[in-house]
């Protein structure tokens, strides 16, 4: 099974991916493919976007890898996705491999994602978030067409004060 989530910086995309890898208990394993520490590796920081197209055939390397390794239930593909570009890329390696596909929408208000992003070490700059914005509510609009197995929208729990 190839996950993808599609969400904005600080929807929870890592975390929840980390939270189901840790808590799976399914006869397998998951693996969890995220660029951004790929861009860590290959760039020496995970912000700089400079060399994506070498991280992003990095990444869909490594997904169909994991998804030919015996013993991997899943791989979860952890990126903003926000582009029909970006999800086709998958939709095409889970074709490949022959595996089935659920995308996760992370569905938090624009202000939490804002409020998360200006607490993080490394933040996406505001005109980035504006654009990101956009291209999500563009996502929403034909994610159910785009021929996932299926689409989760996933709401975080609320925020307790101070998050």
């Amino acid at each position: 099974m190839l996950i993808a989530t599609l969400g904005m910086p600080g929807s929870g995309k890592t975390t929840l991916a980390k939270m189901f890898a840790r808590n799976w208990d399914g006869s397998g394993r998951i693996v969890v493919v995220t660029p951004d520490a790929i861009r860590a590796e290959v760039a020496g920081d995970a912000s700089d976007q400079s060399r994506n197209a070498e991280v992003f055939v990095i990444a869909h390397d490594r997904t169909r890898a994991a998804l030919a390794t015996p013993g991997v239930d899943a791989v979860v593909f952890d990126a903003t996705n926000l582009t029909p570009h970006a999800r086709e890329s998958l939709l095409a390696i889970a074709a490949e491999v022959g595996c089935g596909t659920c995308l996760w929408v992370l569905d938090v208000p624009h202000e939490v994602a804002r409020r998360r992003n200006e607490q993080r070490d490394r933040t996406v700059p505001e005109p980035v978030m504006n654009r990101m914005e956009r291209l999500y509510a563009k996502s929403l609009a034909c994610v159910e067409a785009e021929g996932w197995g299926r689409v989760m929208n996933i709401a975080p729990r609320p925020l307790r004060s101070g998050e």
